[in-house]
């Protein structure tokens, strides 16, 4: 009676999201019930057991039953634009990225965003699309801080194309380099294929992001690719054993496991703090390019969101934000005069020019960090007078 709901940070971490969840609902409602009987202790092993078979039972014979999600829980899930909540997952929603941002969103102007765009291009003398920055910081992550769990999945792949006498040739380094561009390329955290199959959202995603994969990575041959997508999509090998499939499954839950991780490394901990246009983007759950979202869509995702997950957690600030609300909205306030804001980033970059140092024979701070700090500053800078 004490705990009424339970927050699950970063659930796509797990092995297996899905059965993470049901087995966690099944666990309270246990507990629930041994509360109500108020079942003694030396008691409460074989009563728990008659409860968990009940409630399976019930499970199997009526899927949308309200015993489905008898406690209050929500997970920490990150959507990417256009992604949706896994409507299966037995929770009460997530845990407020997507508010978060929206709201933000609604504070930058983006009739002026050409204007801020062009500015910060000209002085760092950077305009590399936030998309291509981030599929290199995914693969400076997969080839440096996370290189082993890449190379377990790269050996594994290479096991279960040894089975198969169309793929056995394929080297373990391409099939390895094959994983890292898929990864690159994933629009989103992760997909959730697991014992159930493979659901069309999944499906979609990853058929397209091989495609693109393929498209852009010429120096590894096109049958790795759909090598790779057969075994993502669970289409065994020609004659699959029952070990085969299971090593297939396996690789397809872990290889799921990792992108996750990778996403939030090579966007939220490193392309956040390389593409600065405008730090009040820079967000967990949102993105760097959209600048800025209008009062009539703030309202549509709010329509949305008491439609289908009217219980969610609403949120403007988390564990995981860059920057707090405050910070954010005096940052948002430099959106609407774009003009005033370039006349004062040169003068501040003209006054403190002379403390710079040089590091292997640039000065530092460069210009793109130069143009973050001033960010910072605007946004947490004293309301009331300085003394000296």
């Amino acid at each position: 009676g004490v705990v009424t709901g339970l927050r699950v940070d970063h659930p796509d971490g797990l092995y297996n999201p899905t059965a993470y969840f049901r087995n966690l609902q099944e666990e309270c409602f246990i507990q629930l019930c041994l509360a109500k009987l108020g079942t003694a202790e030396e008691e409460s092993q074989e009563a728990a057991e008659t409860i968990r078979n009940l409630y399976r039972k019930e499970m199997l014979e009526n899927p949308v039953s309200p015993l489905k999600q008898p406690f209050y829980i929500v997970g920490e899930k990150i959507l990417m634009e256009g992604e949706a909540m896994p409507a299966y997952w037995p929770i009460y929603g997530a845990t407020g990225y997507v508010f978060m941002n929206a709201v933000n969103g609604v504070f930058i102007d983006k009739a002026k965003a050409r204007s801020m765009t062009r500015t910060y291009h000209r002085f760092t003398r950077q305009n590399q699309p936030f998309s291509d920055l981030l599929r290199e910081t995914k693969k400076l992550i997969m080839r440096s801080s996370m290189a082993s769990e890449i190379n377990v999945l790269g050996h594994q792949l290479n096991r279960i194309s040894e089975n198969d006498r169309y793929y056995r040739d394929f080297t373990l380094n391409n099939l390895t380099e094959a994983i890292v561009e898929v990864i690159a390329f994933f629009p989103i955290y992760r997909t959730y294929i697991d014992a159930r199959g493979v659901a069309d959202r999944d499906r979609r995603y990853l058929n397209a992001v091989v495609n693109k994969a393929k498209r852009h990575s010429l120096e590894i041959s096109p049958p790795i690719f759909d090598f790779l997508r057969d075994v993502l999509l669970l289409r065994y090998p020609e004659k699959p054993d029952a070990v085969i499939r299971e090593q297939c499954f396996n690789f397809t839950l872990k290889f799921q496991q990792l992108t996750g991780p990778v996403m939030a490394k090579g966007m939220e901990d490193t392309a956040f703090y390389i593409y600065n246009r405008f730090l009040s983007l820079n967000e967990v759950g949102g993105n760097p390019e959209r600048y800025g979202i209008l009062p009539e869509t703030f309202h549509a995702l709010n329509q949305e969101k008491t439609e289908k997950w009217p219980y969610t957690l609403l949120a403007t600030s988390t564990h995981d934000s860059k920057r707090s609300e405050d910070v954010r909205a005096r940052i948002n306030v430099l959106s609407e005069v774009p003009d005033l804001w370039h006349e004062h980033l040169m003068r501040w970059s003209r006054k403190n020019r002379r403390w710079k140092t040089t590091i292997d024979g640039e000065p530092a701070p460069d210009r793109n960090t130069e143009y973050l700090l001033y960010q910072t500053l605007a946004g947490v800078w004293p309301l009331e007078p300085q003394d000296e």
